[in-house]
């Protein structure tokens, strides 16, 4: 599954690090900062609810939370994603 985050005080480049040490973390795409935040897509291991963690990364380096939301997919996403052609 994916966690969209969204975070303003943070310096570029540092979210990727802290968040990568997260148990169940897999991979963190970070975007270029913009107006000063710094949105984030985290790919964490299935079965793993690493929202705590993440939040508590969060706090602990006092950076500001804008949007943090877990990403699902629809049913037709799954059916388009089984079903296509390769």
């Amino acid at each position: 599954y994916h966690l969209s985050i969204q975070l303003t005080d943070v310096k570029a480049g540092t979210c990727e690090d802290v968040f990568r040490g997260v148990t169940g973390v897999e991979e963190v795409k970070e975007t270029a900062p913009e107006n000063g935040q710094v949105s984030l897509a985290l790919t964490c291991s299935a079965g793993t609810d690493v929202r705590p963690q993440v939040y508590q990364a969060i706090r602990g380096n006092d950076w500001g939370l804008l949007e943090f939301h877990r990403e699902t997919r629809s049913l037709e996403t799954v059916f388009r994603e089984l079903t296509k052609e390769n």
